[in-house]
């Protein structure tokens, strides 16, 4: 299995275990994923977008409801940051678990969304 296979059942693995922590009867389990949208530690705008998209897609063929707030807001010019980081946790706060995306600890959102998150007792993996 080559490195980007381990990390693609890492966060299969990870949403597995969200499950288990989320589940409501009757009810599938909404994943929001967290992780860097602005270009930080070598990686530009649209390389944050394309990775946010790609663990998307795999969780949602996995069977997982998923927000991907980089997705819903892709290059958007105009609109203060603010806007963005209050609506992502109005959206989030509507979820049942959270997933950091690699290089979330650099990202000032994806921290803002891990400790919003853990204040409104939302699984975080």
């Amino acid at each position: 299995m080559d490195g980007s296979g381990i990390l693609r059942y890492g966060r299969v693995r990870r949403a597995y275990d969200l499950h288990s922590s989320a589940h409501r009867e009757g009810v599938g389990v909404i994943i929001y994923l967290a992780g860097p949208y602005t270009p930080i530690n070598g990686r530009t705008l649209s390389d944050n977008i394309e990775n946010a998209k790609n663990t998307a897609k795999e969780l949602w063929g996995e069977g997982f409801a998923v927000i991907c707030p980089h997705m819903n807001t892709a290059f958007f010019t105009g609109i203060p940051n603010d806007l963005f980081y209050l609506g992502g946790l109005e959206i989030l706060e509507r979820c049942d678990a959270v997933l950091m995306l690699d290089g979330w600890e650099e990202s000032f959102g994806a921290k803002m969304e891990r400790l919003d998150a853990l204040k409104n007792n939302i699984p975080v993996g």
